[in-house]
């Protein structure tokens, strides 16, 4: 059974919860890792180094803003295209 008043809510939750979980792993890549940190793991796994890192934190800040507002809700996301 779905509540269909409750159901929008439950929704809204899911979407915080989410982000909140996005915006905690960019904190931990930026203060933890740092950016020069983070960017020599991206170096190591084949992806370019300069420009890597705030590549990668402005699309999770990016899919966050879309996931919070609900135009990601069914689609996948999308793989960025190498440089």
């Amino acid at each position: 059974m779905t509540n269909q008043d409750l159901s929008a809510y439950a929704a809204l939750l899911l979407r915080v919860s989410v982000a909140v979980m996005f915006y905690a792993h960019a904190w931990l890549k930026i203060k933890v890792f740092t950016p020069a940190g983070t960017a020599k793991y991206f170096e190591s796994l084949g992806v370019p180094g300069p420009g890597a890192w705030e590549e990668r934190l402005a699309i999770q800040q990016q899919r966050r803003r879309l996931g919070i507002s609900g135009v990601l809700d069914r689609r996948p996301g999308r793989p960025v295209p190498p440089r």
